[in-house]
């Protein structure tokens, strides 16, 4: 089995997503760094900004909170 590069970080995301979803939080943004829960935020900018303020240009990760069965559709680059 290989180890990608931000395993640790999609395994707290995996194990954290039905909570989240629960919670109310799909369609927001988390930010992970190992197996800290950075903070979940509105948009992607918020997330982003966070990310390089805490951690610079060394990595960290983050995703939008979506369920792992839905299928995202767009045509001509519009989600539809």
């Amino acid at each position: 089995m290989t180890n990608s590069l931000f395993q640790t970080e999609q395994n707290t995301y995996n194990s954290n997503l039905e909570k989240w979803i629960a919670d109310g939080k799909m369609g927001q943004y988390v930010l992970i760094k190992g197996t800290e829960v950075v903070g979940i935020f509105k948009d992607s900018r918020d997330a982003f900004s966070t990310g390089l303020s805490r951690f610079g240009l060394n990595k960290f990760f983050m995703s939008s909170i979506m369920p792992t069965d839905t299928t995202n559709i767009t045509f001509m680059g519009v989600a539809i």
